[in-house]
């Protein structure tokens, strides 16, 4: 069986029971127990902005192990409500800050070729999930361009370096420069 066809078909039957009301917010147990349903479950269902930094790092680590190579976010996006859909994208932009200090923390654990590595696998992440750009965001139509998602987290990114004290501030700023590069030279930003 397709793998994406399965995901697919994972996804919409989530959404087949948010949509009925048969799963409260309450029972969602923790990401770390939580089956893939459950992980789509807490996007859809729950303000990430009101949950924890430890549980937002636990739930984005998840979503990445369980949907590394993407979700088919145009097939998605038609069985959820523009509100579901919505909040789905406004979760995952809650959750690139604690991806994204991970990753820098990733990064800086590694040295010399296992960095570009490190950097090669994160790139390819980004990439697979490019299609969330598609969700609503703010009540419109993702549009690809602006909102992509590396210009997002960019952005992003930016405002987490100033807010930083300066030893963290100098290693997103290093990490986004390398990244930035490696996107540009590995020809992920034709893709």
């Amino acid at each position: 069986m397709n793998r994406r066809f399965l995901l697919l078909t994972l996804l919409l039957a989530a959404s087949a029971i948010l949509t009925a009301g048969l799963v409260p917010r309450t029972d969602l147990p923790h990401p770390k127990d939580a089956s893939r349903e459950q992980l789509v479950h807490w996007l859809v269902l729950r303000d990430l902005r009101g949950e924890p930094e430890e549980l937002r790092l636990v739930l984005v680590r998840r979503l990445e192990e369980e949907f590394g190579e993407g979700v088919d976010w145009k097939g998605l996006s038609g069985q959820l409500s523009q509100s579901q859909q919505q909040r789905i994208r406004e979760n995952l932009i809650v959750l690139l800050r604690p991806w994204f200090m991970d990753k820098v923390d990733g990064y800086f654990s590694r040295s010399g070729e296992d960095r570009m590595a490190y950097m090669d696998r994160l790139l390819d992440t980004i990439v697979a999930w490019r299609g969330v750009d598609d969700l609503p965001a703010g009540g419109q139509e993702g549009d690809g361009g602006e909102n992509s998602l590396f210009i997002v987290l960019q952005q992003k990114a930016l405002g987490w370096q100033k807010e930083a004290e300066p030893s963290r501030a100098q290693q997103i700023g290093e990490f986004l420069l390398a990244m930035q590069f490696r996107y540009v030279v590995s020809g992920r930003a034709d893709s």
